[in-house]
């Protein structure tokens, strides 16, 4: 909004200017028109010179008027541009939180489907999954790998005690398990094995590549066994998983069902590989 105003020297001066010519034309007159004497003259260009006096100071008041809202209309422009950034940042966080949503209600409703199918089981399960950590091959030991896997079961809120089928030169999963003579079952239902004897007969129902949080695995497909697919030691195990670098250990390969689940070939002591882990 703008408002252009002549300043009031030019406009005082115009106004005498008009009442001159007026006076000039009262004066003078037409022919025969009765002429005012000089005093009459001078008290009307008085009373003109007063109007315009007091035109001048309402004006001047208008002016102050414009500035004032013009100022006003300055700061909510300001203040618009300043809400507008905020939305802008409000919607930012928005889409942000919606994504976040999204991503939690698809773990709710794989979980969801993974109770169900566990609930269709007429008895009792093993629960079977592969850890989403990744471990170096010095993480300490059999006794550590045994108490991640049960560490992540709690946090996935998954019942029971767990251990990892893991080997080292003390101890393996056929003198460390309880050889169950119940099903071993991923978190997705699938079946694994029928009992012990049916996990250590050397070819799996499913390759085990579920996580405790029920997420499917389909890459780097290493785990750290340092296990026949019978539950024995195999050598070398990171010297009892304690060393990295350039040493090895035995691995499995998650994708797999045949014997290469549990024995697929070497992998550096410094690479991270996870683990598979056994409900007891």
């Amino acid at each position: 909004m703008t408002h252009s105003v002549l300043s009031r020297t030019t406009r005082f001066t115009l106004a005498r200017c008009c009442l001159w010519a007026v006076a000039l034309t009262l004066v003078a007159g037409p022919a025969g028109a009765q002429r005012l004497t000089l005093s009459q003259l001078q008290a009307q260009l008085d009373a003109l010179e007063a109007r315009a006096a007091a035109l001048e100071t309402a004006v001047a008041g208008l002016d102050g008027d414009v500035t004032g809202l013009q100022a006003q209309v300055a700061t909510l422009q300001a203040e618009l541009g300043a809400l507008a950034l905020q939305v802008e940042g409000l919607g930012d966080d928005v889409s942000t939180l919606q994504a976040e949503t999204t991503t939690q209600q698809g773990q709710i409703d794989a979980l969801d489907s993974t109770v169900a199918k566990l609930e269709g089981f007429v008895r009792p399960v093993k629960l079977v999954f592969l850890l989403e950590e990744r471990v170096r091959g010095d993480f300490g030991g059999v006794a550590v790998a045994d108490q991640k896997c049960t560490e992540a079961a709690e946090a996935a809120g998954l019942p029971g005690t767990y251990k990892a089928w893991l080997s080292d030169s003390t101890s393996s999963p056929s003198t460390r398990f309880v050889q169950s003579d119940l099903p071993y079952v991923l978190l997705n239902g699938e079946l694994v094995a029928l009992d012990w004897e049916d996990l250590t007969a050397g070819v799996l129902r499913e390759s085990i590549n579920v996580t405790e949080f029920g997420n499917t695995r389909t890459n780097l497909d290493d785990v750290w066994t340092a296990t026949s697919p019978s539950g024995s030691f195999l050598q070398p195990a990171c010297e009892d998983w304690t060393v990295a670098g350039s040493s090895e250990a035995v691995v499995g390969s998650f994708e797999e069902r045949g014997s290469e689940w549990s024995d697929a070939g070497l992998d550096f002591c410094g690479a991270a590989n996870p683990l598979y882990c056994f409900q007891q």
